[in-house]
C-alpha cells in the first residue's frame, strides 16, 4: 500500500512543520512527520499471523507466526512509502491426522513443526493484493497420539520422530480496508529429509490474519 509521506527531497512545506511542531494536530491529519520518518525507514517492518486449515485434505493444522519485512531506501522513493517485497518468516504449526493400516487399525498422528522461510513479493494488484513466492526448511515432531492396543510400546517409541526437511510455497495477501490487517491464503509442499512411518511429503493449507505494527498512518488525499 502507498502512504504519501508529504515530504520530497528532504523539503518539508511550512503547513507540515507547524502541524509537526503542534505534535496532536499532524497526527489528527494523519501527517508523517519527518522524526517518525527518519523512525520507520532505520527499521523493518514487523508483523504477526495466525491461521487454521488443512492438511492434505485429511486432517487439520493451525499456526502462529511472525514476519519480519525487509525495507530499504527504495521503500520510500519519490515521497510514497512502497511496501516491502522481501520477509522472512518463522512459524510454529501444530498438525493432526489419521493413518489407516490394514493390519493395525486406524493410527492418530500429530506434529509440531517449525518453519523458517524467506518470501519475495514479486507484484501487487492495486496495492491491495500481494502475491508471493516463499522457500526455507522446516524441523518436524511427530509422534503418535492414538493407536491400538496391538501396537507396542516398543513400536509407539519408533514412531515418535524428529526429522528436519525443506518448504516451498505460496501465498496471497489481501488488505481489507484497515491499513495493518490483512488476510492471507497459505498453500506449501514440504519434503523431510528422510523418509518416515508417516512419510516423506506433506502439504499444508491454511487462511489466516497477519497485522503489521508499522506505525505509519495513512495521508488523506
Amino acid at each position: 500500500m502507498n502512504y504519501k509521506l508529504l515530504i520530497v527531497g528532504g523539503e518539508l512545506s511550512l503547513k507540515v512543520g507547524l502541524l509537526c511542531l503542534l505534535g496532536n494536530w499532524a497526527s489528527a491529519q494523519r501527517v508523517i512527520c519527518p522524526a517518525d520518518y527518519q523512525d520507520i525507514t532505520g527499521r523493518g517492518l514487523l508483523a504477526i499471523e495466525a491461521g487454521a486449515g488443512t492438511k492434505a485434505s485429511r486432517g487439520i493444522t493451525g499456526t502462529l507466526g511472525m514476519a519480519y519485512y525487509i525495507q530499504s531506501e527504495k521503500n520510500f522513493a519519490r515521497g510514497q512509502y512502497h511496501f516491502p517485497n522481501m520477509f522472512i518468516k518463522a512459524n510454529l504449526a501444530y498438525a493432526q491426522d489419521k493413518l489407516k493400516e490394514e493390519d493395525r487399525g486406524s493410527l492418530d498422528h500429530a506434529a509440531f513443526t517449525f518453519d523458517l522461510a524467506f518470501g519475495y513479493i514479486p507484484f501487487n494488484i492495486k496495492d491491495i493484493v500481494y502475491p508471493s513466492l516463499f522457500a526455507g526448511a522446516f524441523l518436524a515432531n511427530d509422534f503418535l497420539t492414538g493407536a491400538p492396543n496391538a501396537v507396542s510400546a516398543e513400536t509407539k517409541s519408533r514412531l515418535n520422530s524428529l526429522s528436519p526437511g525443506g518448504l516451498f510455497g505460496l501465498e496471497i495477501m489481501t488488505f481489507f480496508g484497515h491499513p495493518r490487517l490483512a488476510l492471507v491464503v497459505h498453500a506449501d509442499q514440504r519434503y523431510l529429509a528422510r523418509d518416515t512411518f508417516w512419510g516423506a511429503k506433506r502439504q499444508y493449507f491454511w487462511l489466516g490474519l497477519r497485522y503489521h505494527l508499522m506505525d505509519v498512518k495513512r495521508v488523506k488525499h
